[in-house]
């Protein structure tokens, strides 16, 4: 479940690159962190750790910029509507999907 602080993060890096000036810096980062380069696994070993770490930079930001927060917070309400409180006498769901008795049958 996200919690505000990375809702907002999310929504703040695409109100960001979703401008004209942030879609144009957007691709500068891209070309910069050379995101579109095939990597071979071989070859990593060989890539400095400063052009993995532009790529992961960019991947961070591609992450936020391309996350669809109308889904995440779907899901979010979702997990919110299916998860039981935690009542006395009351059998609770393992992380299975079951109760725990239903777990100590498998």
């Amino acid at each position: 479940m996200l919690t505000t602080a990375q809702k907002q993060l999310i929504e703040d890096f695409q109100l960001t690159f979703g401008t004209q000036h942030g879609k144009r810096a957007y691709e500068a980062i891209k070309k910069w962190s050379r995101y579109e380069d095939s990597i071979m696994p071989n070859e990593v070993q060989g890539m400095m750790e400063f052009d993995l770490g532009r790529r992961d930079l960019f991947l961070q930001i591609l992450d936020k910029v391309e996350a669809d927060m109308a889904r995440m917070l779907e899901d979010d309400q979702q997990a919110q509507t299916q998860a039981a409180p935690n009542k006395p006498g009351q059998q609770q769901q393992t992380a299975i999907g079951g109760t725990e008795e239903d777990a100590s049958l498998k």
